[in-house]
């Protein structure tokens, strides 16, 4: 499909000019800068929209009001540790005080900022995968930083396989399981990866917006399996926020979703919880 590259390229400088809160002239970046809020592009409504449904899905486990607490610890370039103690920051979240006004987004809380980052690649999956469905594309695979969805099948009449990783810190990338897509999208969040060590302590980049502090739990990741990218992408942040426990109790309500939660047992060694009917098959 070399002829539609130049029209993909042409989503991904529009997510990126949107959503993007590493690029300084975003609409993202707008309003995050602003005190009361900024008239919003297509894009950035539709994924606060969304957003919106996911934290209501999730009990408020996924926020994306978080922003600025990330950046408190450290897990964004620009650091706010030096400027900012916890206590003065803390409140700076809550999806409720943001407020969507014709094509305006409004906020009630002037330090308010927002961060897409735990939802944005799989919603730009959907977007290019939408795009290909709309140019009579029916059969393919789409891949972003790891979430994927996947239409029709193979050359060879099979359907679209992907596999997930053992949660492991090491340069050497490993396999635990292959899953078969069944015209279905997959988003998978950890915390073996992506942490910081801050005054001898552990940080996990999941920020539990509920208390505003990363969470680290037995719980290693989680790969979801949804319709949209974009859900599963946010419902699986969500899930590592809540820990193992409550994520698993949470996830045995969902009928219409597929989960793997990976986790370290006691004697720190990977166990897996799986839900729903998956085609998945262990690599040895």
């Amino acid at each position: 499909m070399p002829h539609l590259t130049g029209k993909i390229d042409s989503l991904f400088e529009a997510v990126d000019k949107s959503l993007s809160t590493y690029r300084r002239n975003s609409k993202i970046s707008a309003f995050n800068q602003s005190d009361a809020g900024i008239l919003a592009d297509t894009l950035l409504l539709e994924m606060f929209k969304l957003s919106m449904l996911v934290n209501k899905y999730t009990n408020g486990y996924f926020d994306p009001t978080i922003g600025k607490i990330v950046k408190f610890w450290g897990f964004h370039p620009d650091s706010l540790s030096a400027v900012y103690t916890f206590d003065s920051i803390i409140d700076c979240r809550g999806i409720n005080r943001i407020k969507i006004k014709s094509d305006s987004l409004i906020k009630s809380f002037p330090c308010l900022e927002l961060d897409f980052n735990a939802i944005a690649q799989g919603y730009t999956v959907d977007l290019i995968s939408s795009f290909l469905e709309q140019q009579g594309v029916q059969n393919f695979i789409v891949e972003l930083g790891g979430e994927v969805k996947a239409k029709g099948m193979k050359d060879d009449e099979n359907f679209w396989t992907v596999g997930i990783e053992k949660p492991e810190n090491t340069d050497k990338r490993e396999l635990m399981y292959v899953i078969s897509l069944e015209n279905k999208s997959l988003a998978t969040s950890g915390n073996y990866r992506k942490y910081k060590w801050k005054d001898g302590r552990k940080l996990g980049h999941t920020i539990d917006p509920f208390t505003g502090q990363p969470k680290l739990d037995s719980l290693l990741s989680v790969s979801v399996i949804a319709q949209s990218c974009a859900v599963a992408d946010g419902v699986a942040t969500a899930c590592m926020a809540m820990g193992l426990d409550k994520a698993y109790q949470w996830a045995s309500r969902q009928d219409s979703l597929g989960f793997i939660f990976i986790y370290s047992d006691s004697n720190n060694r990977n166990q897996t919880k799986v839900l729903g009917n998956l085609n998945l098959v262990k690599v040895e």
